[in-house]
């Protein structure tokens, strides 16, 4: 039986860091991108495998997708991530800021 290959995945971008074309409420830190255009991100806060903060995957058509509730569960079952992809609607991902601007009201708190 013919194991199908699951696609690279880069960390750290290899010095090739990506110009993102949404903007995600909240927070999403990319940590990773895929050969399929996908992104993995730490929902909430800085990339840290360590934390209790969920994983979720952004596909090329903008849908988010949760990979795991944290680090430690995403670590235990890397080698089949995109077997347990689910919705994620805890997550709003628009084409910019400038898009979010229109639905939501951003606060300035640099003065």
């Amino acid at each position: 039986m013919l194991k199908q290959r699951q696609p690279a995945t880069r960390s750290a971008f290899d010095d090739d860091i990506p110009h993102l074309e949404f903007y995600t409420v909240p927070y999403v830190d990319i940590m990773a991108k895929d050969s399929k255009g996908g992104f993995i991100g730490t929902v909430g806060q800085q990339c840290d495998l360590e934390s209790d903060s969920p994983i979720c995957y952004i596909n090329r058509d903008l849908e988010c997708l949760i990979i795991s509730e944290n680090g430690e569960d995403f670590l235990s079952n890397i080698e089949s991530w995109q077997d347990n992809l689910k919705p994620y609607d805890k997550i709003t991902v628009y084409r910019s800021k400038v898009e979010a601007e229109m639905e939501l009201e951003f606060i300035d708190l640099s003065v």
